[in-house]
């Protein structure tokens, strides 16, 4: 029985971790990569990514990765820009500040 309740309490913790997609990106007040651009505008406007993944699939998708969020190319054009998603530990932090 010890063992249910430790897999129930896990799937509670795991509960609390659930942010639904973009939420982070929709209320950011980051000013982000609009769809569209080249990899050469994003250079320019933003300068020179912390990290670039390789192209992977077909069609080619890469991704910059900056210090505050990522840009997802198709071949040489912006699909998307997401605010990059906090830490599961450090949402778990907040969260237990906010608790009291």
């Amino acid at each position: 029985m010890s063992g249910l309740a430790l897999i129930w309490a896990g799937e509670s913790l795991a509960e609390r971790f659930k942010i639904p997609i973009g939420e982070q990106t929709r209320n950011s007040m980051l000013y982000l990569p609009k769809r569209g651009l080249t990899k050469d505008q994003i250079a320019s406007q933003f300068g020179e990514p912390e990290t670039k993944q390789a192209s992977v699939g077909t069609p080619p998708i890469s991704i910059w990765i900056y210090s505050e969020f990522k840009v997802y190319f198709k071949k040489n054009l912006v699909l998307y820009a997401l605010v990059k998603r906090e830490s599961a530990s450090a949402a778990y932090l907040q969260s237990a500040d906010a608790d009291g």
